[in-house]
């Protein structure tokens, strides 16, 4: 038979190469989301096991936060609180499709969004009705007809759509028909209307500016339907109250407030599963507080508290073709790169500064550009202030140490919290060290205080905590780094950033809100002052790290024109936005890595060498085996408590031989394993850890499988920010420690630490603020208290992550100065005050260094200048966080699971990864110890602490597997393989040539056996 490649064969050929590469592409890509998919089939063991109680009491918690950090804006003619004994005002229209349950947001979206089970949700109208108060249910259901009909997800619809998908579901004029409007007016005075807007992961930035969607504008402004809507209100409810809740996850132009005569507003973020519950509270400024059969027992008195995180310009764009806002403009990805222009001008310090300069005189001066400016919020009772103490010492010295301590007393009619904000102004010259006129100091919040009562908040700060960064040695003094000019730098008690308080000494008398601290002759800090490290020029100039400082001064063939108060902020872009520099031919190199490990003394490494030191062990301590470090196999296990005691030193000499157990194995599996775990070591007795996205609550939005209905979804940390209580973060963080310790949970990728660098950046929710001293402050609570009860906290995104998009191979250009005292600064705080362990690079380069593998940042600020003793993971895993260069720069642990192979003969690799190995170990010993110290604290009677945690028995994990996986992912190979092999066999024969020969074969099987039943000529002679 003569073999002819036809048309046949080469479909067959094709589709067979076809299936090759499904087969390879399918089995990399499961292998490659082994982990994943296991968890996403297999589930977990603790998903209805445990949690209830420690359910309970966070969703509790998710409340009491919103009631803490709802801001509210406006309330003319104290149209609230809402009188709950009106029949015409103790039920509400609810305006708008975002007040439906569709509509109504309880979380942003991508990997910092935590969708809320159906089961776990109040929404807004149900709130309403737990809280004693009807609302138009005619009104409600037309909003879902007309809006969100068969929108049952839109609460997470995610990515670059879900910026427009908030707001573009309301309908139009044609809506508001007077049959409608006068139901409405007739059911109830009060009209209450839901703004929303939704941002998430990967949107939210220059792309999403502009929409048709919003009148042409951007999706912080109103669109068409919503003015539509606020026109038919404001002019049905005129004798009424209108009252819109802004249910966002970034902040918007408000100016439509006094345009349309609004009543009263509230910033209210999104809220959580259950947040909604404060928002009646709020707005009738009661609330019943029930047993446990859900009796009432008393109702008290409620006052919103929360102050802006932010501040809320009236226009975040070109004001009559000029320029007034300097963050956003240079905001964007231009070229692969993002430009920080506006230097250390971040939101209030920008407006603060500029109206100190008279910049904004001629636009009609700063009231016509904010509205309401940081730390802005009002209340239903009256505060007054008494200074008690200024800081006994006027002069500010290198080890200085101040106190300010503020009376505060309730003097109105409501029970209510008060937020004491202290600022300094410090001098500056002409051209010289970039200050900003107004610097968040310190805060403080009070509890609940009832009318006439007192409560004294003491303000505490260092000498270190005024100074500004001299990165180009602008005041001549032969010194960079941090220092403090001589001169006069004023300490300031304001209501907001731009509002002095009214205060009053120990005699009642009025006094000026304003103390100076003097400075002869300027103070440098040489030293960390935590640490006493060296501090220097890491990043400018000749010695920047990789040669290219991340001014981009080396970069291109003219410098970045960064925003400078000099003159009044005379190179301020005001007819345009600042134009981006396109990047250089030749791009600076992302592949440097340092060689200061090069000579490293490895001669006491061992591996697999067994001492006996195991951190969990068998009762009695025996050592447990693999199967039962990754919760395959029940056995009843204890913590080695002496040995995790000797190695929470960093620096116990017990450390070497403890490492020397690990196999080369064990540690390329420690370092190159964790997407969402680290994984258990039978060498050294490491049981399995689960570990989960954040920081609104454990989620699993990466991995596509279902959250633990156990999990609770707090609100987004945007609205958390607007607290100004370290204790709520606090107590948040302990929540979460118990809820993990309860479901099996050890690790969480959260809180956020980057600021809100720009109004449109589409990932503000899933951080606190625009300024670095709160977020920074209210981070290291959060961590201190998740610690406490035996949680890691991964803060994130290390460093300048701030964008909407995520930004691999972006290089981001910024002054070391901006760098130090802005995004760096929240990191440091956690570090020094919260106790961080553990931290998440970012996606993006800070100058040409991907931030993981750059070790000016990673080694020489983060653990030498600041201390910093624990682990570094990435976030994610893409092909430029390579793993050498990374270990090299001080990234410990990477997001996936293709694994590593270092070079255990390389002096450099070989130290580097055992260097990882252990600060992942650390982390875990770190998180145990201070649980296990303040466990017993708490049982001892030292501190009384609800929330803590029994930490006896250890936690184990459960290591994804599942067999329903293996057997799919089997049947699929076998299915491919066997049409691979078809298009093989059906390439050289064809079927009519299978089915011939199988004809043949059958003729030749019958005459065979027709031959054998014919008799034989012996038997015909026998016969």
């Amino acid at each position: 038979m003569k073999f002819k490649f036809g048309v046949k064969q080469i479909i067959l050929t094709i589709v067979g190469i076809l299936l090759i590469g499904v087969f390879a592409v399918a089995n990399w890509a499961a292998n490659a989301n082994s982990i994943t998919l296991h968890k996403f089939f297999g589930g977990n063991k603790y998903d209805s096991e445990a949690g209830g109680e420690a359910y309970a009491m966070g969703d509790a918690m998710v409340s009491q936060l919103v009631e803490d950090s709802a801001v509210m804006f406006r309330n003319e003619n104290n149209a609230l609180p809402l009188d709950a004994s009106n029949p015409k005002e103790n039920k509400v229209n609810l305006f708008g499709w975002n007040a439906t349950t569709n509509g109504f947001l309880l979380s942003g979206t991508g990997s910092g969004g935590s969708p809320v089970l159906e089961k776990n949700r109040v929404t807004l109208a149900e709130a309403f009705v737990e809280a004693g108060y009807e609302y138009n249910q005619q009104l409600y259901s037309d909003y879902a007809k007309n809006s969100g009909a068969g929108n049952s997800t839109i609460n997470n619809v995610g990515q670059q759509s879900a910026t427009s998908m908030q707001a573009i579901f309301n309908p139009g004029e044609s809506f508001y028909t007077d049959d409608r409007m006068q139901q409405a007016r007739d059911y109830s005075d009060v009209a209450i209307i839901v703004l929303s807007r939704n941002t998430g992961e990967n949107c939210g930035s220059g792309e999403t500016l502009n929409f048709t969607n919003y009148n042409n504008g951007t999706w912080l402004e109103l669109t068409a339907n919503e003015i539509a809507m606020l026109e038919n209100v404001s002019s049905w409810f005129v004798d009424g109250k209108v009252i819109v809740l802004l249910n966002t996850s970034n902040t918007m132009e408000l100016g439509f407030l006094e345009e349309y005569g609004v009543d009263a507003a509230f910033y209210i973020g999104a809220t959580g599963q259950s947040g909604a519950r404060a928002i009646p509270h709020l707005l009738y400024g009661q609330k019943d507080i029930k047993d446990a059969g859900g009796n009432v027992t008393e109702t008290v008195k409620v006052s919103p508290s929360g102050k802006t995180s932010d501040t809320y310009a009236y226009n975040y764009n070109l004001v009559d073709g000029k320029n007034y806002s300097a963050s956003w403009t240079s905001a964007v990805n231009s070229g692969g790169s993002i430009y920080y222009q506006e230097g250390i001008y971040i939101g209030y310090k920008w407006y603060e500064t500029a109206d100190a300069e008279g910049f904004f005189d001629e636009a009609g001066g700063y009231d016509e550009i904010v509205q309401y400016p940081f730390g802005y919020g009002l209340s239903y009772t009256e505060f007054k202030w008494t200074v008690e103490e200024w800081p006994s010492n006027n002069m500010l010295t290198v080890d200085g140490k101040y106190e300010v301590k503020v009376r505060v007393e309730n003097v109105g009619d409501y029970p209510g919290k008060d937020v004491v904000e202290l600022y300094y102004t410090p001098p500056y010259t002409n051209g010289g060290i970039e200050k900003s006129a107004m610097n968040l100091l310190a805060f403080g919040k009070t509890v609940t205080l009832d009318p006439g009562e007192i409560q004294t908040l003491t303000l505490s700060f260092t000498a270190y905590d005024l100074a500004s960064y001299d990165d180009y040695d602008k005041n001549d003094n032969g010194f960079c780094g941090y220092e403090l000019d001589g001169g006069d730098h004023v300490l300031k008690l304001m209501t907001d950033a731009h509002h002095a308080a009214k205060c009053y000494n120990t005699n009642d008398k009025e006094i000026e809100n304003t103390y100076t601290l003097s400075c002869d002759g300027g103070v440098r800090f040489e030293n960390d002052p935590v640490t006493g490290v060296k501090v220097e020029n890491l990043f400018t100039g000749s010695t920047a790290y990789s040669g290219t400082p991340i001014d981009g001064s080396t970069a291109f063939s003219s410098k970045i024109d960064y925003l400078s108060r000099e003159d009044g902020f005379a190179n301020f872009p005001k007819e345009t936005t600042f134009t981006c520099k396109s990047l250089p031919n030749q791009k600076p190199s992302q592949t440097y890595s340092t060689n200061v490990w090069d000579k490293m003394n490895i001669s006491e490494f061992g591996y697999g060498v067994d001492a006996g030191l195991y951190l969990v062990t068998l009762e009695g301590g025996a050592k447990a085996s693999q199967r039962v470090l990754e919760g395959r196999e029940e056995a009843s296990i204890e913590y080695n408590v002496d040995l995790m005691e000797e190695l929470w030193d960093y620096d116990a000499p017990q450390w070497n031989d403890f490492l020397n157990q690990l196999t080369q194995s064990d540690i390329n599996n420690l370092i190159g394993q964790g997407k969402f775990q680290t994984v258990a070591l039978e060498s050294v007795g490491k049981p399995f850890c689960n570990e989960y996205d954040g920081p609104a609550g454990f989620n699993q939005n990466s991995s596509g499988a279902p959250s633990n209905e156990k999990w609770v979804v707090f609100p987004v940390e945007i609205l958390l920010g607007c607290s100004w209580n370290p204790q709520s973060t606090y107590n948040m963080g302990k929540a979460m420690g118990i809820i993990g310790n309860e479901t099996g949970v050890h690790g969480w990728y959260g809180p956020g630490l980057n600021l809100h660098r720009s109004p449109y950046y589409g990932r503000n929710f899933e951080y606190y603020s625009e300024d670095a001293v709160l977020s920074g402050k209210l981070t290291a609570e959060c961590i201190r208290g998740a610690k406490e009860n035996n949680l890691t906290c991964y803060m994130k995104h290390f460093v300048c992550a701030d964008t909407g998009p995520n930004s691999p191979n972006w290089y981001t250009w910024l002054t070391e100065q901006n760098f130090r005292e802005n995004y760096l600064r929240p990191f440091e705080i956690a570090v020094k005050e919260g106790g961080a362990n553990a931290v998440m690079s970012g996606f993006s380069a800070v100058g040409a260094t991907w931030a993981g593998s750059n070790y000016a940042i990673s080694t020489q600020i983060l653990r030498n200048e600041w201390g910093f003793r624990g682990s570094m993971i990435t976030d994610w895993e893409n092909s430029y966080m390579d793993k050498v260069r990374g270990i090299l720069g001080g990234n410990d642990l990477w997001l996936g699971q293709s694994g590593t192979n270092f070079n255990f003969n390389n002096n450099a690799q070989a130290y580097c990864a055992r260097q990882s190995a252990k600060n992942i170990l650390y982390t875990y010993v770190d998180c145990y110890m201070t649980a296990k110290t303040y466990s017993d604290k708490v049982a001892s009677g030292e501190y009384d602490d609800p929330y803590a945690v029994n930490i006896d028995k250890p936690m184990v994990g459960q290591a994804a597997y599942s067999p329903l996986f293996i057997a799919l992912w089997t049947i699929a190979d076998i299915l491919l393989i066997l049409g691979i092999a078809a298009c093989v066999l059906f390439i050289f024969v064809t079927p009519a040539q299978i089915a011939e020969k199988i004809k043949g074969k059958k003729a030749v099987e019958a005459e065979t056996s027709s031959q054998s039943s014919e008799p034989s000529a012996i038997d015909e002679d026998n016969s």
